[in-house]
C-alpha cells in the first residue's frame, strides 16, 4: 500500500496478495527474464521507482501454507505467545475509514472451501504441538470479518463439530455476531471460547466520524448476549479519535471492567495510507516512523496532547491489569482463561514500560506545538 517508501528498503516490492507474483518474480529472476514483465512487482531502476500494477487478487484460495517454509518457525511455535493460525476468508464489505483491510483484499469476500479450511486448521493444530508441550493450546482464526459470509461462517464451524478436532479456538469478529443466537451457539459447540471483538470506541460520535456502523448501545448488547452463550469477549479498542478528551482512559478501563471483558488490545490512532483516514489526517500525523506505529501515540489529536493521550493509554492499561485483578484472576479463573490473563498481566506490564519511555518525546512533541497552547 506504500510500495515507493518500500522500495528504499529491500529489492522488489509485491503490490497487493503475493502468493502468484512471487513465484513469476522468482522464476523472471532464476531465468534471467524482464522483471517487469510481472505483474504485482515494484523495484527501483536507477533513480527511478517501477510498478508493473496492480494484478487481479488470486480467485482460488483453497491453499493450505507450508509453515515449515517461515524461517525457523517450527522453533517459534513451542512458545506460548505463538497460537496457530488459519486465515478461511479475505475481503470485507465494510468500510470504515481507518482500516486497511478493505484496501488490501477488497470489498469482495473470497473464501476458502469447508474442508480445506477444516483440514488447514487440523494441519497447524499438528505443526505448533508437534515436539512442544505448549501450556496455551488455542487456534486463532486471523480472520478480520469470518462472518462477513454466514452461510461459510455456519458451514466452517458445523465441519469442525463434525471432525474429531477437540480444540480451543479465538476469533475476531465485529459486534453483529452478537444477535445471531444460531451462530453463538455453533461457536460453542466447536470449541470457541471467546470471541475478539473490534469495538474500536465507546462514542456514538467516533463511530459514526468514522464510517462504523455500530453504537454504544449496540456494542453492549451484543457482549452481554455473547456472554450469555458462555463465550468470553476480548475487546480491541482505538483511543485518539477526533472526539476523544482526557478520560478517556478511565471511561474504557471502567467499561472492560463493569462488562466483564475478559482482556483487552489498546491501540492508539494512526493512519495508513491508502486508508480514508489518511488522506483526511495525514497533515497530523507527528512522523512517519512505522516502527513506531504499534500502540505509540503518533498523531495530533484534536482535544488532547500526545502526551496526555499516551498517558491514557498507560492509566488504562494498568487499571484493567492492575496487581487487584491479577489476584482474581488467580483465584477466581480457571484453566485457560486465569493463564491468559495472567500472560497479559506482564504483557502490558511490558508494554506499558514502552510506552513510558516516549512519554519525554511526546511531551517535547505537546510543548513545541502550537494547537495545545493556552
Amino acid at each position: 500500500m506504500n510500495y515507493p517508501e518500500a522500495c528504499e528498503h529491500c529489492d522488489y516490492v509485491l503490490v497487493g496478495e503475493g502468493e502468484e507474483s512471487i513465484l513469476e518474480l522468482m522464476s523472471a529472476l532464476t531465468n534471467d527474464s524482464p522483471v517487469d514483465e510481472v505483474k504485482g512487482v515494484a523495484f527501483r531502476r536507477g533513480d527511478e521507482i517501477v510498478c508493473t500494477g496492480q494484478r487481479c487478487p488470486p480467485a482460488n484460495i483453497d491453499i493450505i501454507p507450508n509453515r515449515d517454509l517461515l524461517y525457523r518457525y517450527q522453533k517459534m511455535a513451542g512458545h506460548n505467545t505463538v497460537w496457530a493460525q488459519v486465515h478461511a476468508s479475505r475481503g470485507c464489505p465494510h468500510n470504515c475509514d481507518y482500516c486497511a483491510l478493505v484496501r488490501h483484499f477488497g470489498r469482495k469476500v473470497r473464501k476458502r472451501s469447508p474442508q480445506n479450511i477444516v483440514d488447514d486448521i487440523r494441519y497447524s493444530i499438528d505443526f505448533h504441538d508437534r515436539h512442544h508441550h505448549r501450556l496455551a493450546k488455542m487456534l486463532w482464526l486471523t480472520d478480520d470479518n469470518f462472518f462477513a459470509d454466514r452461510e461459510l461462517a455456519i458451514e466452517v464451524l458445523r465441519a469442525i463439530i463434525d471432525s474429531d478436532i477437540h480444540y480451543h479456538f479465538t476469533i475476531q469478529a465485529r459486534y453483529e455476531v452478537g444477535y445471531d443466537d444460531e451462530m453463538l451457539e455453533l461457536l460453542r459447540q466447536a470449541g470457541f471460547d471467546e470471541v475478539a471483538m473490534g469495538i474500536e470506541f465507546l462514542e456514538d460520535e467516533a463511530f459514526e466520524n468514522y464510517h462504523k456502523k455500530s453504537t454504544y448501545r449496540d456494542i453492549v448488547r451484543s457482549v452481554e448476549n455473547i456472554q450469555r452463550h458462555g463465550l468470553r469477549v476480548r475487546g480491541l479498542f482505538i483511543v485518539g479519535a477526533d472526539n476523544h478528551e482526557k478520560g478517556v482512559g478511565d471511561r474504557l478501563a471502567d467499561f472492560v471492567i463493569e462488562h466483564n471483558i475478559s482482556g483487552v488490545l489498546i491501540q492508539s490512532m494512526y493512519f495508513v495510507p491508502g486508508t480514508p483516514v489518511y488522506e483526511t489526517h495525514k497533515d497530523k500525523l507527528i512522523h512517519r516512523d512505522w516502527s513506531k506505529y504499534n500502540g505509540n501515540v503518533v498523531h495530533y489529536p484534536e482535544r488532547i496532547s500526545p502526551y496526555d493521550l499516551q498517558k491514557e493509554i498507560i492509566h488504562a492499561s494498568r487499571k484493567i491489569y492492575s496487581r487487584r485483578r491479577l489476584l482474581q484472576a488467580i483465584l477466581h479463573k480457571r484453566g485457560l482463561e486465569r493463564l491468559l490473563f495472567v500472560g497479559e498481566y506482564f504483557w502490558h506490564k511490558s508494554v506499558r514500560a514502552d510506552l513510558k519511555a516516549d512519554l519525554p518525546y511526546l511531551k517535547r512533541v505537546t510543548e513545541e506545538s502550537a494547537l495545545y497552547q493556552g
